[in-house]
């Protein structure tokens, strides 16, 4: 039997019943002995929302319940909150964009920044980076290389 060494990552996808409600769980699987429970395990739970204002929304939340430590950062093809729950559980809060770009890819962002200006900033630097293209372009170049498979 071959047994892997290290780790291998995963991403599980449920459906929640809305195609565009579901949960992603990115499970990082360790064939090493864990010396700590954050070894193995789900690495981080990650929730897709609907809008630019609904992230907006989160943070204003979590900020007036005083959780003001988590991470806001512009990825290219989306824009993610990153915070802990209670019981020190990474979370992920995150928002498509309407552009794609190589992975991975990280800068800060202002979630104070009107809709336009960030659209703007994303926009600009996923321009600089190659391979840059439309979400709706990247989606339909991956359908076609499914389409050659099958």
């Amino acid at each position: 039997e071959r047994r892997p060494t290290g780790e291998e990552e995963r991403h599980v996808r449920p459906e929640l019943g809305d195609e565009d409600a579901w949960l992603e769980v990115l499970v990082t699987m360790s064939y090493r002995p864990a010396t700590d429970a954050r070894d193995a395990g789900s690495y981080q739970i990650s929730y897709r929302l609907d809008s630019l204002d609904t992230l907006k929304g989160y943070r204003q939340a979590l900020v007036k319940e005083g959780i003001t430590e988590h991470r806001v950062t512009d990825h290219g093809n989306a824009r993610a909150l990153y915070f802990k729950d209670p019981e020190g559980n990474p979370v992920e809060l995150y928002v498509d964009s309407p552009f794609y770009t190589p992975q991975p890819c990280g800068e800060p962002l202002d979630l104070d920044r009107s809709n336009d200006e960030i659209l703007a900033q994303t926009e600009k630097m996923c321009r600089s980076r190659p391979r840059f293209m439309s979400r709706e372009a990247w989606m339909a170049s991956i359908q076609a290389k499914l389409d050659t498979r099958f």
